[in-house]
């Protein structure tokens, strides 16, 4: 069994990083170069959106996360929201 650790990330939120649990369960399910797509219904941490730009440099895979009205569309180690 695995452990979720929850981390403050500023403000008065607390985030659970479940978006990092989608894509783990993304990675053993959707075939190698495939697109990961990732739907949440609340905002993406800083620290969550620099670690999918990493992870889409480092595993050479595009990664699309919808959050709240907002699409990031991740490859190669930029997000079109250019952050």
């Amino acid at each position: 069994m695995g452990l979720i650790r929850q981390v403050d990330c500023g403000k008065d939120t607390v985030c659970s990083h479940t978006e990092r649990l989608a894509m783990a369960f993304g990675f053993l399910n959707v075939e190698y170069k495939d697109s990961l797509f990732i739907a949440k219904a609340t905002q993406t941490c800083h620290e969550c959106h620099a670690f999918f730009k990493l992870i889409s440099r480092i595993c050479n895979r595009e990664i699309i996360i919808s959050e709240c009205g907002s699409l990031h569309h991740m490859l190669d180690g930029a997000c079109s929201c250019a952050k």
